[in-house]
C-alpha cells in the first residue's frame, strides 16, 4: 500500500467513532454503594479477610489491551490515622508499582477522594487510580494498559463516571 492511501485509512480510523466509548453503559452495585460504567458486564469476584474486612469484591473487565477495576472494600472500622484515605492511596500505588508523587485530592460530595495518573511498573503501563473513602467504606478504582492509558478518554470516562450510590 502506498503512502497515500496508508495516510487516508489513517484519517479514516482517527475520524471513526471508538467502538468502546459507544459501547459503554452505566452498572449498578447497589450492595456495594455504586454506579460507574463499564464497555461490558464486569466479572465480579469476592475475597475474604475475616480479620480487617467484612468484604472485598473487585468488579472487573479485561480487554484486549485494557482493565477496568472498581475494588469495593468494607472494613470492620473506618482506617484510623492522621489521614487514612491518603495513607491506603499510597499503600495501593506501591503495590502496583507506581510513583506516589502525582497524587491529587479531588473534591467529592462526602467522604475524601485522590487521583494519580502515572506510568507504573518501570514506564511499562499507564494507570489511573482513583480511592474514595467514606466510613468504612473504600472504593478504588483502577484503569490500566499501555502507556498513555492513564491519561486516554477510556480512563477519564470510565473513572469520571464513578458516583456513589446509599452510602
Amino acid at each position: 500500500m502506498g503512502s497515500l492511501p496508508k495516510a487516508v485509512l489513517a484519517v479514516t480510523l482517527a475520524l471513526l467513532p471508538a467502538p468502546a466509548l459507544a459501547d459503554w453503559k452505566p452498572f449498578i452495585a447497589a450492595a456495594d454503594g455504586f454506579e460507574i460504567a463499564f464497555p461490558t458486564d464486569p466479572e465480579v469476584t469476592a475475597n475474604q479477610d475475616d480479620v480487617t474486612l467484612l468484604s472485598d469484591h473487585a468488579y472487573t473487565v479485561a480487554g484486549d489491551a485494557s482493565l477496568a477495576r472498581v475494588q469495593v472494600v468494607h472494613f470492620f472500622q473506618a482506617p484510623g490515622g492522621d489521614n487514612p484515605a491518603l495513607d491506603l492511596f499510597r499503600s495501593v500505588l506501591r503495590s502496583d508499582g507506581c510513583p506516589p508523587g502525582s497524587i491529587a485530592p479531588l473534591s467529592v460530595e462526602k467522604g475524601v477522594a485522590f487521583e494519580s495518573r502515572d506510568l507504573c511498573q518501570d514506564g511499562a503501563y499507564g494507570f489511573l487510580h482513583r480511592l474514595y473513602l467514606s466510613g468504612d467504606w473504600a472504593w478504588l478504582l483502577l484503569y490500566a494498559g499501555p502507556p498513555g492509558t492513564e491519561k486516554s478518554a477510556d480512563a477519564a470516562r470510565f473513572a469520571d463516571s464513578f458516583h456513589l450510590v446509599g452510602k
